[in-house]
This record gives structure tokens, C-alpha cells and sequence, in this order.
């Protein structure tokens, strides 16, 4: 299992300060793509044909879900509403899920 950290640095500091505040763990292998949403949504999109999504109302450590594909996710993206997400593969598949009630809506 593969850890990402997602960092923020002050591009006009003279150094850089790690203030990450979690790793994320779920990808098998390498990760492609991220989001976040609202302060609280994250997406992730990975080699291992698997996009993650977290809902940190309910865990800062665990997907809250599991969307399968069947190539490489090499993009994931919310709505301006933040009301969906979008994943798409390399094999040219875009799943569209409602993230209300966490249930894909379109394939």
C-alpha cells in the first residue's frame, strides 16, 4: 500500500515547513490524481484502477468509498457545487457519483 501526504507550502517562505496534518493510505500503487472539496471532501485517482473518496465529517483516515474502474484513474474531479465527483480512466470510462448519499449516478 502506497501513502501520499498532501502538503501546503508558503511559495514566498525562504524555506520549507512541513505542516502536513495526515497521511492517506489506500492505493496499491502509484496515485495519479487528487482533489479536495469544501474544506471537506479529498478524491484520489491511482495506477491500481481505483479512485478513493473521503469525507472528513466522518474520517480523517479512511475512504468512505471505493470506486472500482477498469484502467488507470488518471482524474478525478468535483463540480462547482461540490455536489458530484467525476472519475475518469484511461480506458475512457467517467463515473459520476452524488456524493449526498455517495451513490453513482451515471457510467
Amino acid at each position: 500500500m502506497h501513502q501520499f501526504i498532501i502538503c501546503a507550502y508558503d511559495v514566498n517562505a525562504s524555506e520549507v515547513v512541513d505542516d502536513s496534518s495526515c497521511a492517506l493510505q489506500a492505493h496499491e500503487q502509484d496515485c495519479f490524481s487528487i482533489a479536495i472539496a469544501d474544506e471537506r471532501w479529498l478524491a484520489s485517482g491511482g495506477e491500481d484502477d481505483v479512485a478513493y473518496l473521503w469525507d472528513y465529517q466522518v474520517s480523517d483516515s479512511d475512504p468512505v468509498l471505493k470506486i472500482d474502474h477498469q484502467d488507470s484513474v488518471t482524474n478525478v474531479v468535483f463540480n462547482n457545487a461540490q455536489t458530484l465527483l467525476a472519475t475518469g480512466d484511461m480506458a475512457g470510462h467517467i463515473f459520476v457519483t452524488q456524493l449526498s448519499n455517495l451513490e453513482t449516478r451515471a457510467k
